[in-house]
């Protein structure tokens, strides 16, 4: 996760994608961890200028309609955060 976070833009980019396929594990703990992962992005705007990052969207949209009750309060919690 803390990859996602690094300056050289192939390291973000390949832990962006890593954290896509990990958001969905069969282990919900799992998944969680993902979305609070991408639910820190705002809080680092000098690595990320744009946070909106459509694929990133599109799957916490996803997660929202997860079978498990807390990935989906967790994926509209940052869903908002994200969007203001």
């Amino acid at each position: 996760a803390m990859r996602l976070f690094s300056k050289d833009n192939n390291i973000s980019k390949t832990a962006k994608i890593t954290l896509l396929q990990l958001s969905r594990d069969d282990d919900p703990v799992v998944r969680r961890e993902c979305i609070r992962v991408f639910g820190a992005l705002p809080d680092y705007p000098e690595c990320f200028p744009k946070p909106l990052d459509p694929a990133i969207i599109l799957r916490l949209q996803e997660l929202t309609n997860d079978p498990e009750p807390g990935v989906q309060l967790e994926a509209i919690r940052t869903l908002s955060r994200l969007i203001e």
